[in-house]
């Protein structure tokens, strides 16, 4: 019957039904009602039960957040995805987007995960509304924009078809009259496709790709860094200090073949030289910049 059925499912951590295996037994489900709960609750099940959220933040300050997600599902998830907290702009749909340090395989069959997550605002993020999402991508270059390869929240009213992110049904104001104090940690939430592609290349005798250089070198306020990858696949940009240490990534995204730009604004470091490298396609790069502030 349902009630032995459904506590051996649980047990075994079922993801998947052969509904051509024992079409008896799979009748006797429907008859006996319980063949909707089964649907529901094979493999993962994320739900959110609640989140707390800031309603602003100023430019520079400290965006914080926390949220309790329990699995109602069975099992958990055997391919990684990333937990990406995004940022929405209301006006013109600029997405700023920060990977937490989460791995939501980890997050199992009954358990109920509390995650809280800390980033800086960019100083020269434009003033307004923004929602927040989250977006449960796939790392995997080629898959990460696709929607169907996204994770879908079960609470209602929360995903979004063409995206594949999941709203939290709340918005955050960049105000820089917002109360609270600066960010000063290395983590940044980033533009979202704030790349600019100068031109398409389809030269195929490129290498992985070639790290131009940043523009202007010395800066003060906002460097250019400028490269070609040839072909598509994740693109990185980390920066260290002098000594070879690890500051920040500034700069994660699958981009397609192409010459690009992304700006930098290193406000929150001290003047110095410091090292930011590219990493694509298994391959990286370093250069040195020069910052006065």
């Amino acid at each position: 019957g349902c009630n032995n059925a459904l506590k051996d499912l649980e047990r075994m951590r079922w993801s998947v039904i052969n509904k051509d295996y024992h079409p008896v037994v799979l009748q006797g489900w429907i008859n006996n009602g319980c063949m909707d709960e089964i649907k529901r609750r094979l493999g993962y099940r994320f739900r959110l039960i609640e989140a707390t959220l800031q309603d602003s933040v100023r430019p520079d300050g400290a965006f914080q957040m926390s949220f309790s997600m329990v699995n109602d599902g069975w099992a958990s998830p055997y391919n990684p995805r990333n937990l990406e907290v995004l940022l929405r702009n209301s006006q013109d749909d600029e997405v700023y987007y920060l990977l937490a340090d989460e791995d939501p395989r980890m997050w199992m069959a009954g358990d109920t995960a509390n995650v809280s997550v800390e980033a800086g605002i960019p100083a020269v993020m434009p003033t307004g509304s923004y929602e927040i999402l989250l977006h449960f991508a796939d790392p995997v270059p080629a898959l990460h924009d696709r929607p169907e390869y996204s994770f879908r929240l079960a609470n209602p009213d929360v995903w979004e078809d063409s995206t594949g992110y999941n709203h939290l049904l709340h918005n955050i104001v960049v105000d820089p009259n917002a109360p609270g104090s600066n960010y000063t940690g290395n983590h940044y939430f980033q533009l979202s496709g704030g790349t600019t592609m100068i031109e398409n290349n389809s030269n195929p005798y490129l290498r992985s790709f070639d790290l131009k250089g940043n523009y202007p070198n010395p800066f003060n306020g906002k460097t250019w860094i400028e490269f070609d990858i040839l072909n598509r696949g994740r693109v990185k940009i980390d920066i260290f200090d002098i000594q070879g240490k690890y500051l920040e990534s500034i700069f994660e995204k699958v981009l397609n073949p192409g010459r690009y730009q992304i700006p930098w604004y290193p406000i929150y470091l001290s003047s110095g030289v410091y090292i930011y490298k590219l990493s694509a396609n298994g391959h990286s790069e370093s250069k040195k910049l020069i910052y006065v502030k």
